[in-house]
């Protein structure tokens, strides 16, 4: 029964495509960074990923987060230009630094239990022209920076500026 996926597992691989199991609990560092998975679905149970887990994926379009992992983590989806989809549930709180910079999803709907967007957390991402940041959010150092993109912002009460 797989529970963990370790450090740079598959990292700089070919890998293409991957389904993982309903057991899996943990992703570790860089365990997926530069490969060519299209489609990223985390099972519920998986409660922990690693930084840089899934970086540099130049082909990845598709992500479900799971409602477990509170928490994406530093520079998780770093480069990933191609995410069309990412379904972020409610249940996040933190976005780490550099989580999606430089990633040219088109939509982002940030969950009001966010509390933390991390410094450069989505610099130079092209992402749709609104973005709504929710009450009592601390937002990072050049969050939001070169998304030119980005017409509209609505930001919450109780924010900080870290």
């Amino acid at each position: 029964m797989l529970t963990a996926i370790q450090n740079n597992a598959l990292q700089n691989t070919r890998l293409d495509e991957i389904s993982f199991p309903a057991t899996l609990t943990s992703i570790g560092e860089y365990a997926f960074e530069s490969t060519r998975i299209k489609e990223a679905i985390l099972p519920d149970a998986v409660t922990s990923v690693g930084r840089d887990a899934f970086a540099n994926n130049r082909q990845l379009k598709n992500v479900k987060w799971s409602p477990n992992a509170t928490t994406i983590p530093i520079r998780c989806f770093y480069d990933d230009q191609v995410i069309r989809s990412f379904d972020m549930p409610d249940e996040v709180t933190v976005i780490g630094d550099y989580a999606f910079c430089q990633n040219y999803q088109s939509s982002h709907r940030l969950p009001a239990s966010l509390k933390s967007i991390g410094h450069r957390a989505f610099y130079d991402s092209r992402f749709s022209e609104t973005m709504v940041i929710p009450d009592n959010t601390s937002i990072g150092e050049y969050a939001f920076s070169y998304c030119n993109n980005l017409k509209y912002i609505t930001i919450g009460e109780g924010i900080s500026y870290d």
